[in-house]
């Protein structure tokens, strides 16, 4: 299964079955909901979760996302302060993630280069307070200090960088060069340069 460019705004968030095998949720930005695969045990070996918007509001004592195995959970973005991003996760790879929840799954996995705020197991701080659309996360001013710690985490890094809803993916226009004026009979010299939106 491949679960891409999707707004999720229920409370139920994405469910995997328990027999689904090497998910790939990539590019979605889940409002409000959770990523789990079940509500006990480890299952859905192979997923992952990359370049996702993560904003689940529900009670803080449910993780963001849970239950899964031997999964690969990178360059995300959490947004709701007070949740535990992780838990019940079983020799996952989990790296890159802009994180503001209070609580983390260490054991059997492996945890690096991700972001966050304060001690492990406290309380997690508001770094956005506007999380009503994906722009206003992407754009939302934070410190010099976060902002250089967050540089080449979160959602809107890695390869695939995580696309602002309403913009197609691929190539655009970022500029163009056209001289003021040319003499007649001249060539018209138009220089256009493109990139990847992100």
């Amino acid at each position: 299964m491949i679960l891409t460019r999707c707004r999720f705004t229920s409370s139920l968030g994405i469910k995997i079955g328990t027999s689904a095998t090497n998910c790939v949720i990539h590019q979605n930005f889940i409002a409000n909901g959770q990523v789990k695969c079940s509500v006990s045990g480890s299952y859905a070996p192979g997923t992952q979760i990359t370049n996702n918007i993560l904003g689940y509001s529900g009670s803080n004592s449910e993780p963001v996302i849970s239950y899964l195995t031997e999964g690969y959970i990178a360059y995300n973005t959490f947004v709701y302060p007070d949740r535990k991003d992780f838990a019940s996760l079983t020799g996952c790879t989990v790296e890159n993630n802009v994180c503001v929840g209070n609580q983390i799954t260490i054991s059997g996995n492996t945890m690096q280069n991700n972001y966050w705020p304060g001690m492990r197991n406290s309380s997690g701080i508001t770094l956005y307070s506007d999380r009503t659309t994906d722009l206003t996360i992407k754009n939302q001013e934070l410190s010099e200090e976060i902002a250089a710690a967050i540089a080449d985490k979160g959602a809107f890094n890695g390869d695939d960088p995580y696309v602002i809803s309403g913009v197609p993916a691929g190539p655009m226009i970022q500029d163009i060069t056209v001289p003021a004026s040319v003499q007649q009979g001249s060539s018209l010299n138009v220089t256009i340069k493109l990139g990847i939106q992100r």
